[in-house]
C-alpha cells in the first residue's frame, strides 16, 4: 500500500510537472578546484522549458549548459554566477534578464533544492519587453516632433485650472515657464498664466 501511494504521488508530480505553463528546470551546480562556480548540468527539465528555449531534452540531459550553449560563459548575464550563488548559499533569487545565447527576455525565479543542485521557473517575457521597447521609442519620436513643433502642444484636463497632463517644449518660448512648471499645476496652473481678462473667453 505505501508503495502504491508513492507511486501515485509520483505520477501526480509528474502530471503537475509536465503540464504546468512555466518552464521548469533541475540543475547540478558544477565548481572548479578553488570552489566557484564554473558549469551547471541539466538534471531535469519540463515541456515548457522545451517550448520556452527551443532546448530539447533528450539532447541536454546530464550534459553541462557550456556544452548546450557555449556562448554563455560570455553572456552579461551571467546564468552561471547567478545560479551557482543560489546553489551555495540557499537564497532564492528573482530577476529578469536578456539570455543573449537564446535571444529571448526571461523572468527567472531559482532556489536551491539541496546542496548544490537549484532549480529555475521562468517565464518568457520577450513579447512583453519588446512592446514596452517599441512604446518607448514611440514616445521618444513624439517628443522629438512636439520638441521641433512651432509653439506649443498641450494635452490638459477639462477644469477650470487646465491642469496639464503633457506639455510641449514649445512652452517656455510662448509662456516663459518650462512644461515641469505646468505639469499637474506643479508651480502655478495654466489657467494662471492667462491674462485675467481672457481667462472667462478662453
Amino acid at each position: 500500500a505505501a508503495d502504491r501511494a508513492l507511486r501515485e504521488s509520483e505520477e501526480k508530480y509528474r502530471t503537475l510537472f509536465e503540464n504546468v505553463l512555466n518552464g521548469f528546470a533541475l540543475h547540478e551546480i558544477v565548481l572548479d578546484e578553488a570552489g566557484p562556480p564554473v558549469d551547471y548540468v541539466f538534471l531535469e527539465v519540463n515541456h515548457a522549458f522545451e517550448r520556452l528555449t527551443g532546448l530539447i531534452r533528450e539532447d541536454i540531459i546530464g550534459r553541462s549548459v557550456r556544452e548546450v550553449l557555449p556562448e554563455i560563459e560570455h553572456d552579461p548575464a551571467d546564468w552561471i554566477g547567478r545560479s551557482g550563488g543560489v546553489a551555495l548559499t540557499g537564497k532564492e533569487m528573482r530577476f529578469e534578464r536578456y539570455a543573449e545565447p537564446l535571444g529571448l527576455w526571461y523572468s527567472v525565479l531559482a532556489f536551491r533544492v539541496k546542496k548544490n543542485t537549484f532549480a529555475t521557473v521562468f517565464e518568457d517575457l520577450t513579447e512583453r519587453r519588446e512592446a514596452e521597447d517599441a512604446l518607448k521609442e514611440s514616445q521618444r519620436r513624439l517628443l522629438t516632433l512636439m520638441g521641433n513643433l512651432p509653439g506649443m502642444a498641450y494635452r490638459c484636463l477639462n477644469d477650470p485650472d487646465f491642469t496639464m497632463e503633457f506639455v510641449s517644449q514649445g512652452c517656455e518660448e510662448l509662456t516663459g515657464y518650462y512644461p515641469e512648471n505646468l505639469l499637474h499645476n506643479a508651480e502655478l496652473s495654466y489657467q494662471s498664466v492667462i491674462h485675467p481678462d481672457d481667462r472667462r473667453l478662453v
